[in-house]
């Protein structure tokens, strides 16, 4: 049974055997290049997606290295006394981290890149398939606390010949065709959905890659906890308040 996704100009075509195959097979440990490998190889929008993936991953590691340095790092919790494009205050991290990834995405077939720390979308290539938007490291005012903080990224089939950079980026969230986090605390953790399915990669620190430490992640039917933002509860709908209650 395959899978599609239409985007209006690109139509992507998944062997959801296939990759429903691997995940029943894949055995914790495994690397990411190698969760990887057997998807979209002969589609080129989710090749391309999964090259963004091995350099995202790849920047990741770069900046839990960064983050591990705390003050070791020259004040990289630092406020440099600018604005991003939320109006949040920039700090010395917050440029390093979106320098390192959007560098990782050079390398790669990306479009154009929208990140929070910048006021406009970065054009890179135009002929290529994706588009990235990333939050280079959301929570960056905490650094100084040693408390987690985070990555936040998607990737989306680029609009052929768009007018506008912006353009790739103003659709609805079902054309994502992977998107994920990484958080940075006790452990280096990339949470990922691509194709199908959410799986949480560990970073090996020894091997210096990130394993697959938690595959196909649901939420549990019963449990003795949940976590989520109690103030908007008047706007949760029937099967959110049910599931709270």
């Amino acid at each position: 049974m395959a899978q599609n996704w239409t985007t209006g100009l690109v139509t992507l075509r998944v062997n959801q055997k296939l990759w429903t195959k691997m995940l029943a097979t894949a055995a914790r440990n495994l690397d990411l290049d190698a969760f990887l490998a057997t998807v979209g190889r002969e589609d080129e929008t989710l090749a391309a997606a999964g090259a963004v993936l091995r350099q995202i991953a790849s920047a990741a590691i770069e900046v839990a290295n960064l983050i591990s340095l705390g003050q070791l790092a020259e004040g990289t919790g630092i406020a440099v006394g600018t604005e991003n494009s939320d109006g949040d205050t920039q700090r010395k991290i917050d440029i390093l981290a979106n320098e390192m990834f959007i560098d990782f995405l050079r390398g790669c077939p990306v479009a154009a890149v929208l990140s929070k720390e910048l006021s406009l979308p970065l054009v890179l290539d135009l002929s290529a398939p994706v588009a990235v938007a990333i939050d280079p490291l959301d929570g960056s005012s905490n650094i100084n606390n040693a408390s987690a903080v985070g990555t936040i990224f998607s990737i989306i089939p680029a609009i052929v010949k768009a007018t506008d950079p912006a353009e790739h980026f103003l659709r609805p969230g079902h054309h994502q065709i992977a998107a994920g986090f990484v958080i940075y605390g006790s452990q280096t953790s990339l949470v990922l959905t691509f194709c199908d399915g959410v799986h949480v990669f560990t970073l090996d620190r020894e091997a210096v890659v990130f394993r697959l430490a938690i595959p196909n992640v649901s939420i549990p039917r019963d449990s003795v906890e949940y976590a989520i933002n109690a103030s908007n509860y008047r706007h949760w709908g029937e099967v959110r308040s049910r599931l709270c209650r």
